[in-house]
């Protein structure tokens, strides 16, 4: 990833802070959520075919 930010940012640097707090990332985030709204996320990842992960990263993004 960090090769591909290099690659993307030619013109820019990164400080090592910056690069120190992207390595510290594990990509995994805990979240409570009200039963009522997991049971939408569900519903609605199945109506689309896809997982519940692939669902609420979709909507973080947009």
């Amino acid at each position: 990833m960090l090769a591909e930010i290099d690659a993307e940012n030619d013109d820019e640097t990164f400080s090592l802070e910056a690069v120190q707090a992207y390595r510290e990332c594990s990509g995994k985030i805990s979240l409570r959520v009200p039963k009522e709204l997991h049971y939408k996320l569900l519903a609605s990842a199945k109506d689309n075919g896809v997982s519940l992960n692939q669902l609420i990263v979709y909507k973080l993004v947009k």
